[in-house]
């Protein structure tokens, strides 16, 4: 949609610039996904059109098969996911070009206790690498624990922006 007001930036040039649109990925809170793939030929095809060489794109990001604790094999089909295991595949789908912008709307919707830690360890790791990740939630507890900065929309204006203080 066209711009009504205001200007939106991304990496420090304007949104509408696809140029870098590749360094910015986005974790949707409803991940669209074509359910009739597997996890594995679902992360190749989003490795594909972000451009990766195939043998990048699946598993990625490395390990996460073992790692993120699927309870399923990689050519399990998407559609028997349960909620969580389809986060984690969007957040697996929004890692694969290793971005220098994340932005994780609602990320921890449907996860259990791990899949909380795994956005935990997803966010610290992006921070240690000097990346951006923008967070959002309303979960006032995952906020204070994961960002640095906060800002608070009341009524689609924005009423805070500053440190979080805890």
């Amino acid at each position: 949609m066209p711009a009504t007001a205001g200007r939106v930036a991304r990496l420090g040039r304007p949104a509408a610039d696809r140029a870098n649109a590749r360094r910015a990925r986005l974790r949707p809170r409803e991940p669209g996904l074509p359910r009739y793939l597997s996890a594995s030929s679902l992360l190749q095809y989003y490795g594909a059109l972000t451009l990766l060489p195939r043998r990048r794109s699946a598993p990625a990001p490395p390990n996460c098969w073992s790692e993120w604790a699927w309870p399923t094999a990689p050519a399990s089909r998407f559609a028997r996911f349960s909620k969580g295991m389809v986060q984690r595949l969007g957040l697996a789908q929004a890692l694969l070009n290793d971005p220098e912008l994340l932005v994780l709307d609602e990320p921890s919707e449907g996860l259990d206790l791990t899949g909380r830690q795994l956005i935990r360890d997803v966010v610290a790791e992006h921070r240690q690498k000097g990346r951006s990740v923008l967070f959002v939630s309303h979960l006032l507890g995952e906020v204070e624990q994961l960002c640095d900065r906060l800002a608070v929309l009341v009524g689609g204006k924005l009423a805070y922006l500053g440190p979080v203080t805890g």
